[in-house]
C-alpha cells in the first residue's frame, strides 16, 4: 500500500520518508516569446537559435525554426526543463537548447533540492499529469497559469535516491528510444522491399530477387484468376456479437495483409451468407479517403463459419498462388495505385468489384513466389515482435511511473 510519504517500490538502502514541498519553494517559471512565422528562418545563422515549438514535440515532424538573436531569458539549455503550459498542457521537454515559443514555461529548479532527470520523470508521472491538466482548467484551450503550477505539491526524496530514479528512467527511454528505431528501420525496409521485389510498372523483372530465378514475369488481370463475392447482408445491429459463426471484422483486413491468427468477431451461423475460405482475398469496399480503399488480406486459416464484413468483397483465387505472396503483391504501389485510381465519392469513397477484377497483378512461379512470402512473412513476424517489446516496455514504465512516486492525492493548495 502507498504510504504517506513512501513509494510503493523502492530502491534498497532508502528508508527515510519523503519531503513534502509545493513547487513555488524550489521551482521559478519564465514564458516564452511568440515570433510570427514570417519572421522565422528554416536554416542555422549566425545569432540564430532554434526555435522550440509545440511543431518540434511532433515525432515525425522535420520543419525547424530559427529565430534571430533572442535575450537570454528566452533561452533554454540541455539541463533545463520546459513544459507546455497551453493548448497540449503538460507536455514535458528537456535535453534541447533553443529559443522557447510563448507556449512553454521553462521551469528553473534549485538544484540542491532536486535533480534534473527526477523532476523531469515526476512531472511525467501520471498523477502529476492529471493535476497539471486539472489545473489548466476544462475549457476548449486549457491554460496553465504560475501560480496554479507553484500550488501544486511535491514530495521529494534525497538527492541521493532521486539520482538513482532518474537514471532508472533515463536508461527506460534509451530502451525504448532503440525499439522504437529498430522498428522505424524494419517498417522502412518492409516498404522499400515492396518496392524493389516486385516489378515496376512496365518493366518486366525486379530490382532485387533470389538466386536461382531468372525469365521475365508475367501479368494478369485479376478477374482471369479468380471471381468475387460479397459480404454479409441482411444483418441489423442486434445480431453482431454473439453466436457459433463468426465474420472477418474491416479493420482486420485493413491493417493485415494476411490473416492467419483471430481477427474475426462473432455472429449467428447463416447458410444464406458467403463463407470465406481458405487462400480467399479480401478486398475492403469503402473508406473516408480514396487510399484506403482495396486494401488486400489473404484469409490463412482453415475455420467454418467465417463470414465476411458488408463493407469488404472477397475473391477467391482459380489459379494457385502462394497465399503470403499474393497479400503482399497486392500492397505493394503497383496494385495499390490501380485501386485508388478507382474510388469513387465525396464524404465517403466506394470501389465496384467488378471494375477491381479489371487490375493487373505480376505473377511469377510458384518456386520464386513461395520465396518471396516467406520473406515478407519473416520481416512482418520481426516488426511484430518489436511493436510488442516495445509496447512491454512502455507499460512498464507507466506502471513504474505510477509506483516509485509518492503520490500527492488529497493534498491541494487551492
Amino acid at each position: 500500500m502507498m504510504g504517506d510519504k513512501i513509494p510503493e517500490l523502492r530502491f534498497n538502502g532508502f528508508e527515510d520518508k519523503w519531503e513534502e514541498h509545493l513547487f513555488k519553494d524550489f521551482t521559478k517559471l519564465s514564458q516564452g516569446l511568440q515570433i510570427a512565422i514570417d519572421k522565422r528562418f528554416t536554416e542555422p545563422g549566425k545569432n540564430r537559435e532554434f526555435y522550440i515549438t509545440n511543431e518540434f514535440l511532433k515525432p515525425e515532424s522535420k520543419t525547424r525554426y530559427y529565430i534571430e538573436s533572442p535575450s537570454i531569458n528566452v533561452v533554454a539549455n540541455k539541463e533545463d526543463v520546459l513544459m507546455t503550459r497551453t493548448g497540449n498542457t503538460g507536455e514535458i521537454v528537456t535535453d534541447v537548447k533553443g529559443a522557447f515559443h510563448n507556449n512553454f514555461f521553462k521551469i528553473d529548479y534549485c538544484r540542491t533540492v532536486v535533480k534534473k532527470n527526477f523532476l523531469y520523470y515526476f512531472l511525467n508521472s501520471s498523477r502529476i499529469q492529471k493535476e497539471i491538466l486539472a489545473r489548466a482548467g476544462s475549457s476548449t484551450i486549457p491554460d496553465l497559469n504560475h501560480n496554479d503550477f507553484y500550488k501544486i505539491v511535491a514530495f521529494l526524496p534525497s538527492l541521493a535516491e532521486q539520482n538513482k530514479i532518474g537514471y532508472l528512467f533515463k536508461e527506460l527511454d534509451q530502451s525504448i528510444n532503440y525499439e522504437q528505431q529498430k522498428l522505424k528501420k524494419l517498417k522502412q525496409l518492409k516498404l522499400a522491399m515492396l518496392q524493389k521485389m516486385f516489378p515496376k510498372e512496365g518493366e518486366k523483372i525486379p530490382e532485387i530477387r533470389f538466386n536461382g530465378f531468372e525469365g521475365d514475369w508475367d501479368e494478369a488481370l485479376l478477374g482471369e484468376c479468380g471471381e468475387t463475392y460479397t459480404g454479409l447482408s441482411g444483418k441489423t445491429k442486434n445480431d453482431f456479437g454473439h453466436g457459433n459463426a463468426e465474420y472477418v471484422t474491416y479493420l482486420s483486413v485493413f491493417n493485415n495483409p494476411i490473416l492467419y491468427k483471430n481477427g474475426t468477431d462473432r455472429i449467428e451461423i447463416d447458410s444464406n451468407q458467403n463463407e470465406v475460405m481458405f487462400g480467399d482475398v479480401i478486398f475492403t469496399i469503402s473508406s473516408e479517403t480514396p487510399g484506403e480503399v482495396g486494401m488486400a488480406s489473404v484469409w490463412h486459416q482453415k475455420r467454418k463459419n467465417i463470414y465476411l464484413n458488408s463493407f469488404c468483397f472477397g475473391y477467391r483465387p482459380q489459379e494457385e498462388f502462394n497465399n503470403f505472396y499474393l497479400g503482399y503483391v497486392l500492397r505493394t504501389n503497383l496494385v495499390r495505385s490501380q485501386f485508388i485510381k478507382l474510388a469513387q465519392g465525396v464524404s465517403r469513397y466506394n470501389i465496384s468489384k467488378h471494375k477491381a477484377m479489371n487490375i493487373e497483378f505480376p505473377i511469377t512461379s510458384i518456386k520464386e513466389q513461395e520465396k518471396i512470402g516467406k520473406f515478407f512473412k519473416e520481416l512482418d513476424e520481426n516488426i511484430t515482435s518489436h511493436q510488442n517489446k516495445l509496447k512491454k516496455l512502455k507499460q512498464f514504465k507507466q506502471a513504474m511511473l505510477q509506483k516509485m512516486f509518492v503520490a500527492n492525492e488529497g493534498r491541494s493548495n487551492n
